[in-house]
């Protein structure tokens, strides 16, 4: 138990470490690709918090984004759309949005021989906060969307699944997001696609929104 409390809080020190000396040297690029993913690592290794607030759920996605734009040598734009301030406090579940990105950008933009963008977009509809993934990628043609599709209905157990996944691409991610979502939200949770060939993907998360938040559950006084 010691040793892993210690492993963390060496990892995040090192970090750290490394961060100060790229910017005494001038590396301000590294040093903020340190920053990000010291922020990622540190929100994964904290298993205590399940759910964060949209906003810092929204702050992870961007710096994900970063990273992997580094990686592939500034091949995606980010186009974050404005998301109303009640909207940013709802909870959500933590790295809810990573693996659709994950998605977009490996199986949308990357295969596209120019820039591409990821859209991000979220709001408030009737009680529920709906989140959406988008790429102008190259998309999927009815057959391909109609097996992803199929795919998440199944109910598979997770090994099976992740099994599966090593033949079936992006829909591991995908199958993986659904069951958290049952696991979390039941029923009341919604997964849609949306995607044509040349035109790119819409991943569109539905949740419900909390009591505390204003959901449907939520008591009033009238004063």
């Amino acid at each position: 138990m010691l040793q892993a409390q210690m492993n963390p809080h060496f990892l995040y020190n090192s970090l750290n470490s490394i961060r100060v000396i790229a910017n005494m040297q001038g590396k301000a690029g590294i040093a903020t690709m340190i920053e990000k993913l010291t922020q990622i690592l540190r929100m994964a290794m904290n298993v205590e918090k399940v759910t964060i607030p949209l906003e810092e759920e929204l702050q992870l996605l961007e710096d994900y984004v970063y990273l992997q734009n580094i990686h592939m040598n500034g091949k995606i734009h980010y186009s974050p759309g404005p998301v109303p301030p009640e909207a940013l406090r709802i909870p959500v579940i933590k790295f809810l949005l990573q693996p659709l990105a994950e998605n977009a950008i490996l199986h949308g933009l990357a295969p596209r021989p120019v820039r591409g963008t990821l859209f991000v977009n979220a709001g408030i509809v009737g009680t529920d906060l709906e989140i959406s993934i988008r790429d102008d990628g190259v998309g999927m043609s009815e057959e391909q969307l109609a097996r992803l599709c199929a795919s998440l209905e199944k109910k598979d157990e997770l090994g099976t699944a992740a099994q599966k996944g090593k033949r079936a691409g992006h829909g591991i991610a995908l199958k993986n997001l659904r069951q958290q979502l049952d696991l979390t939200y039941g029923s009341a949770a919604a997964l849609e696609i949306t995607s044509a060939p040349n035109q790119g993907t819409e991943v569109l998360v539905r949740i419900p929104i909390p009591k505390e938040n204003g959901g449907p559950h939520a008591e009033s006084i009238d004063c």
